[in-house]
């Protein structure tokens, strides 16, 4: 494989991952550069939005401040009483709860409302307006009062502001004194209310003590503790055994009705019987079973033994005798007596384990019944001596609790506890000074201005469809961009034609503006099928339309070629004032077959550039664009000239463009930034594709030059190679840019006139 061929599989990063394609930082960068590129426009056009908004925002702040009543403070500081130890890391949460209710209670309505009376008092010209207030108002204010605390120093700083500054001074203070006097009242009123209370729960404890000790007496006369105690403690033994028993009796009878009477009769009439029975029937009724059925077992085994043997003689016998041989039938009698006294004594034994089972059952509720009479004496005992031993705990408990407050009582001193303050007056107010703060009003007035004028310059932004760069223009439309024309800082002002050769000679981005745009029209169209015949238009007027055709027909001419330059735009064309050419007879004297092409074209100063004026200027040219005398015009002089360029009216003045355009073989369409509007763009553009003109392509007009475009470097560029000796040295290329501004303008006006003249290219 050719190393020159390209992996289809695209290209891949050393450590073998395929790239992605992301934004990346400057991308990300040209974005924002051009977002704030657009803003700049945007305030060069509306700079008056954000002047009216910082006067609005400066004269609201001057009405505040001027309609504001005058403001005074004042500030004093309240500590505590007794300093507590803080640690430098950790601020008790008991400290800043306490200096939190303390400074809710010098806010509280009824501090303040007592600082008021005291005020009055002193000053009683404030009477009248203060009753105004309070009617118009029930929680009317004189006063601005605050407090802030300070954890580490155990303070209070307390500040008030006012309209009068005396008055603000002894607010301030009665404040602080109507605090302490409040403070004063709910201790006092908390220490009679304590010692009262205290006096009267003792009383109700000696009357409680007393009433536990008259019943814990009586307790003992109508009971003897020490014969309940006794009776208790072998009530539970004897409750105790009794539920063994029931419980082992309960046990026997159940396993007597889960068995057969056949398990039972062969549990105690095999050969051990006795052992066995007591085994499996359990305890002392297994063997009073066993020593019941004891005599009856012994007849029983030899009566069997007796049958057993009858049974084996007849067997023997059967074999040579017939059953009825007198033998066999008197064995056969025996046999059956003998079975019969088996079965009686089976019998005998069934029916002594069946009284034995009705015993066991008589058993276990007579134990039962035992069981409940012996506790519920168990219970009462217990009951008693429960309620006694609780009257003794109550007791001791009660005469605990008189001995603590009879101590409390004792160790109460009203007088230390009302001259024990929790805050007392650190530093009495101060002097009132002003804190109008008008030049910070006046601030914020200007940065709120400010603000409404950037949120106004945004709205407009929002509503704003005009193109401020070229990425802009290019988002919009899929036409391609064949140049950009900077804008001009000393064009700024009018929307007059500037040619290259006549103004502006310094402005070298201008001329290679215009030589881009020129190499973009040759050197787009590599089959050489060059539009020869081109025509520039726009959607309304002052885009620039005029000069984009002059200029562009200019650097066409410096480049060499024979250029032909149409003022198409019979209503108001004037190009031929720039180049001080008559303006009849010209394009319109030729479409309406009055004058001959030889008669309307026109030389200029300009080596290789021809003109053709507008001629008279017509309101209602009718269809002159319709005339076959155009068409005729388009093939003389396709012969004779290089390129010819047309300037038209906009198309969206008139329907004279969209005529000529369908007759030429390329449209230039101008758009001005910050000023062509994208509907009017689209607009024109549809219609340009509706008739079948060939749109070449678009040229953003009158650009703003930021540090992102291209021709940006220009002048630095220019002042480089256009500030060369005549033997292009450029060896002290710092030098040469720190030149004064005079010598570059006049080094590049002189390339400038040699490169549009056409003598060196």
């Amino acid at each position: 494989m050719d190393s020159r061929e390209v992996d289809p599989k695209g290209p891949r990063d050393i450590r073998g991952l395929q790239p992605q394609m992301q934004e990346d930082r400057f991308s990300i960068a040209s974005m924002v550069m051009a977002r704030v590129h657009r803003y700049k426009i945007l305030l060069k056009k509306h700079w008056w939005v954000m002047i009216l908004g910082i006067i609005l925002g400066v004269a609201a702040g001057l009405v505040y401040v001027t309609m504001s009543p005058p403001s005074f403070q004042s500030e004093s500081k309240m500590v505590m009483a007794q300093r507590m130890a803080i640690s430098e890391k950790l601020v008790s949460d008991e400290i800043q709860n306490f200096m939190g209710t303390q400074s809710e209670m010098l806010k509280s309505r009824l501090v303040q409302m007592r600082a008021m009376d005291k005020l009055i008092e002193k000053h009683p010209e404030i009477k009248q307006e203060w009753e105004e207030r309070l009617a118009l108002n029930p929680n009317a204010k004189m006063f601005d009062f605050s407090s802030r605390d300070r954890l580490r120093n155990q303070t209070l700083t307390l500040t008030a502001t006012g309209e009068d500054p005396a008055l603000v001074q002894v607010y301030l203070n009665e404040v602080m004194q109507a605090y302490l006097d409040w403070k004063r009242e709910l201790r006092q009123q908390t220490s009679e209310t304590t010692f009262e209370s205290l006096t009267n729960q003792l009383a109700t404890l000696d009357i409680e003590i007393q009433s536990l000790r008259d019943g814990i007496s009586n307790f003992r006369a109508t009971n003897n503790v020490v014969m309940l105690e006794q009776v208790g403690s072998g009530r539970a033994k004897e409750l105790g055994e009794i539920n063994m028993e029931l419980n082992r009796t309960r046990r026997l009878l159940d396993a007597l009705n889960q068995m057969t009477p056949e398990q039972i009769q062969a549990a105690v009439m095999r050969e051990s019987g006795t052992s066995m029975a007591a085994g499996a029937v359990g305890g002392d009724v297994g063997t009073e079973m066993s020593s019941a059925l004891s005599k009856p077992q012994a007849e029983y085994y030899k009566s069997l033994q007796e049958l057993e043997k009858l049974k084996s003689n007849r067997q023997d016998l059967s074999e040579f005798l017939r059953d009825s041989h007198r033998k066999i039938r008197e064995l056969d009698e025996q046999i059956a007596a003998l079975q019969r006294v088996v079965d009686s004594f089976r019998d005998l034994a069934m029916g002594i384990i069946t009284s034995q089972r009705d015993a066991l059952e008589i058993r276990v509720k007579q134990l039962e019944v035992d069981f409940d009479k012996m506790q519920e004496q168990a219970s009462a005992a217990d009951k008693m001596l429960v309620e006694f031993s609780n009257m003794q705990e109550d007791l001791v408990r009660k005469q605990d609790m008189f001995q603590k407050l009879s101590e409390m009582l004792r160790t109460v001193d009203l007088s230390k506890v009302m001259s024990n303050e929790s805050l007392n007056i650190m530093d009495h107010a101060s002097v009132a000074k002003s804190v109008a703060h008008k030049k910070l009003k006046l601030l914020l007035g200007l940065l709120a201005g400010g603000f409404l004028g950037i949120v106004a310059l945004y709205l407009i932004d929002l509503f704003d469809d005009t193109f401020g760069t070229i990425g802009e223009m290019r988002d919009q439309f899929t036409e391609t961009v064949l140049g950009q024309i900077p804008e001009i800082k000393a064009f700024q002002k009018d929307n007059d034609i500037h040619l290259l050769s006549e103004e502006n000679p310094d402005s070298h981005a201008l001329v290679e503006s215009f030589r881009n745009l020129r190499s973009s029209i040759v050197f787009s169209y590599p089959d050489g099928e060059v539009p020869q015949t081109i025509c520039v238009t726009s959607s309304v007027p002052a885009e620039g339309k005029s000069t984009v055709a002059a200029n562009l027909a200019v650097s066409l001419a410096a480049g060499n070629m024979k250029v032909l330059l149409v003022d198409g735009d019979i209503r108001r064309g004037h190009l031929c004032s720039k180049f001080d050419l008559p303006s009849t007879p010209g394009f319109v004297e030729l479409l309406r077959q009055e004058v001959s092409a030889k008669d309307i074209i026109r030389k200029t100063e300009i080596k290789g550039l021809d003109m053709v004026s507008s001629g008279k200027l017509q309101k209602s040219p009718g269809e002159l664009y319709l005339s076959p005398s155009l068409d005729v015009f388009l093939n003389e002089m396709k012969g004779r000239y290089d390129y010819i360029v047309f300037d038209s009216a906009p198309l969206l003045a008139t329907d004279d463009t969209s005529n000529l355009a369908r007759k030429v073989d390329g449209v230039l369409f101008v758009v001005r930034g910050a000023y062509t509007s994208v509907r009017y763009a689209r607009e024109c553009l549809k219609r340009l594709r509706s008739r079948g003109a060939p749109l070449m392509g678009l040229v953003f007009n009158r650009g703003y030059v930021s540090g992102s475009d291209s021709y940006y470097y220009y002048h630095d560029y220019y002042e480089y190679y256009g500030a060369g000796n005549s033997d292009g040295e450029a060896g002290s290329g710092g030098k040469k840019k720190k030149r004064k501004r005079k010598s570059a303008k006049a080094e590049t006006e002189a390339v400038t006139r040699e490169d549009i003249s056409g003598e060196e290219v």
